[in-house]
């Protein structure tokens, strides 16, 4: 993968740089790594059908995160450019965003059970040209990193979104994380939206699986980008 266009997120993830000299070198250097997969199968209302069966590298989210995904898609398939184009959507649609309920569980047990807002289900860090909602994950470690933002007031919401760019988002006491290898997200009712990678696959509800060591990526040590 080379980076091109606004994003690069997944390559953010590992460090790889933007300068296409420095990633020939580091082909050539044969700077690769495994890195795991996400298998993200979404499930009919009744959870005894999968509807839709896709992978993840990088990041998905429900509700509010996939909305904001929605919206830029839509609005890239008419011409509308630009690193902005992500912040903005985030901002017009964090106003009109609604809760609703939802069961979530990790390897089978039930960390939360509440009105949301928003999820981010990470295997990477960074997403939206470099938002890190989950900051502690890896992406060969087994594991998937989960952000839960429960019902708060929107003045939360806007105070902290710098901690999103600082890889501070965890210092937020009222944001749930959690890590596993298998994340469910159950919704009372029909489901919002759900996004994998940047892309809208169905509703909820929707089971994430990790399969480890599955693709082989480039890839730089923290550090030496240079």
């Amino acid at each position: 993968m080379l980076p091109i266009g606004s994003g690069n997120d997944w390559l953010r993830s590992h460090n790889v740089p933007f300068d296409h000299k420095k990633i020939i070198d580091l082909i050539a250097a044969n700077s690769f790594s495994f890195q795991d997969v996400v298998k993200v199968d979404i499930f009919d209302e009744q959870r005894t059908k999968v509807l839709n069966t896709t992978y993840m590298a990088n990041i998905g989210g429900y509700a509010f995160d996939a909305n904001v995904c929605d919206v830029v898609n839509f609005q890239k398939a008419h011409g509308t450019t630009g690193k902005l184009m992500y912040f903005r959507a985030l901002k017009n649609l964090a106003l009109k965003q609604k809760t609703s309920m939802a069961r979530i569980l990790c390897d089978g047990v039930e960390v939360f059970n509440d009105r949301i807002y928003s999820a981010s289900i990470g295997n990477g860090l960074y997403s939206g040209g470099g938002l890190c909602q989950t900051p502690s994950a890896v992406m060969d470690d087994g594991l998937i990193n989960l952000m839960v933002v429960p019902k708060i007031p929107i003045w939360q919401i806007f105070l902290n979104m710098r901690k999103l760019l600082n890889k501070q988002i965890e210092s937020v006491p009222i944001l749930k994380f959690h890590k596993a290898e298998r994340i469910e997200i159950i919704p009372e009712g029909q489901g919002q939206l759900v996004e994998v990678d940047g892309e809208i696959v169905g509703r909820a509800p929707v089971v994430y699986q990790v399969l480890p060591h599955q693709i082989r990526v480039l890839h730089v040590d923290a550090g030496r980008q240079d």
